[in-house]
């Protein structure tokens, strides 16, 4: 990611930062979902090249908090309908508001990382928000003529699901993403 990316990002961010300070303590993926699930934004997700070299940049920028997740390909990922089977290596920022997620997709097949990444580069994927259920908010969505382009969940200990979905207006623009926690069945 070029260096000027970074410090426009930096900048937004700290902005966003210097807002959120002394308001309420920051979003944990596991807390239950504000009542207006667009009071405050959980994260935003940025698509890089190599995850490594940007963990590193950030920390050279002064990010000290940056946590690696193991690579996943998650499950039931499904990218315009069909199965995603590329990996996906993340790292989040810890300490700023909204969180920063970096990804690296890893694989040659569709997925909205790779995607994105071959028609844009690295920069800013999505705006993440945690909702308590997904299915209204993507009605909400579709009927405003937006369509859920990627879904997919992961493991949140032994009684729960993450999952995710994309959404995105068909002419372009950035990704919504709605988060939400649901009981395994």
């Amino acid at each position: 990611m070029p260096t000027r990316t970074i410090v426009a990002l930096v900048a937004a961010f700290g902005l966003g930062v210097a807002a959120g300070r002394g308001t309420d303590p920051p979003a944990a993926a596991q807390e239950e979902p504000r009542m207006d699930p667009y009071a405050e934004m959980l994260h935003v997700g940025v698509v890089v090249k190599d995850l490594d070299e940007a963990v590193a940049r950030w920390k050279a920028l002064g990010f000290a908090d940056i946590r690696v997740s193991p690579p996943s390909k998650g499950v039931d990922r499904t990218y315009r309908g069909k199965p995603i089977d590329v990996t996906l290596k993340q790292a989040f920022v810890h300490g700023t508001r909204p969180m920063i997620e970096l990804m690296e997709p890893v694989g040659d097949g569709p997925s909205p990382w790779g995607d994105y990444l071959q028609e844009n580069g690295e920069g800013l994927h999505h705006l993440a928000f945690r909702v308590p259920d997904t299915g209204p908010e993507l009605e909400k969505y579709r009927r405003l003529g937006m369509e859920e382009v990627a879904s997919g969940k992961w493991a949140e200990g032994d009684s729960h699901w993450g999952t995710f979905h994309y959404v995105q207006d068909p002419e372009g623009g950035v990704v919504i993403e709605f988060i939400s926690r649901v009981p395994r069945k």
